[in-house]
């Protein structure tokens, strides 16, 4: 009988705990200050993002604006020796063209 009485006990006390729960569960879903909070968290949690995708942009911008004035300085610092090597070849042919009449 103890047993039994038990297996009820056990039966009635989980039964019990599964109402409390749905009902637990009921308010959490329904309740507008929880709805609220969640929404709000939601709300922050993609402005952190959004926050670290600009963050993560931007840095990639300045990269991107280093490596293009690394790159400019480098092609104006090519022209730059292109255009005296053309002036020093022009000099030489000059002066093969002055020894030329000369001679």
């Amino acid at each position: 009988m103890e047993k039994e009485n038990k297996r009820i006990t056990d039966k009635f006390t989980k039964a019990e705990r599964k109402r409390l729960i749905d009902l637990h569960q009921l308010a959490y879903d329904n309740d507008p200050r929880i709805q609220a909070e969640i929404q709000r968290v939601e709300e922050e949690r993609q402005r952190a993002k959004q926050l670290a995708r600009e963050k993560k942009e931007a840095e990639k911008k300045r990269i991107q604006a280093i490596h293009d004035e690394q790159e400019r300085i480098k092609r104006e610092e090519q022209e730059q020796k292109n255009a005296e090597e053309n002036a020093r070849k022009q000099a030489l042919l000059q002066k093969a063209a002055l020894f030329t009449e000369l001679t």
